[in-house]
């Protein structure tokens, strides 16, 4: 059974041992990333980032006992456990599914996770336009049109990485 858990960032590599120290092999767990260049100091450094911040996904052999839930409450990394994951066991695991159908060969989301856009704004996450939210003309396969105060921009989806935004 796949349950949601809030961890700290900085004691992620703790979580994962005291996962497996305790649980031994009863558990797996998914965390969807995604990897792209950004430009500092006139460098090219690659980034990885979790595209859900600091929510883990936990597949859990052996959770039916109340008592395991519990204990993994109190495991080092963790800030909480999100309630009611038993009712979105499907969501979650569509979710899962298609993020690994678009993942790349080191375990990387591809651009093609993105595609589905539903809303009118993105945000761009990196390039010369990071952080910048831009209006949605045209959404077609291999490109996006936008604009930006007047200003109308044509995007490969290839390389480029954006959220859809309200």
């Amino acid at each position: 059974m796949w349950i949601v858990i809030k961890f700290k960032k900085q004691d992620f590599q703790l979580l994962k041992s005291e996962f497996k120290k305790k649980l031994q092999n009863n558990f797996d767990y998914y965390l969807p990333k995604i990897s792209y260049e950004k430009i500092v100091n006139n460098k090219i450094r690659y980034i990885s980032k979790y595209i859900t911040d600091d929510y883990l996904f936990a597949n859990i052999k052996d959770i039916s006992e109340n008592d395991t839930l519990m204990k993994l409450r109190y495991f080092r990394g963790v800030k909480y456990i999100l309630e009611h994951f038993k009712c979105s066991q499907i969501e979650i695991e569509n979710f899962i599914k298609r993020c690994k159908s678009h993942e790349d060969e080191n375990g990387n989301l591809k651009t093609s996770f993105f595609d589905n856009l539903d809303k009118q704004k993105i945000k761009f996450l990196n390039g010369p336009f990071v952080n910048q939210i831009m209006n949605i003309i045209v959404n077609k396969k291999k490109f996006i049109k936008t604009s930006f105060n007047n200003f109308n921009l044509t995007v490969k989806k290839k390389n480029n990485f954006f959220l859809t935004v309200s």
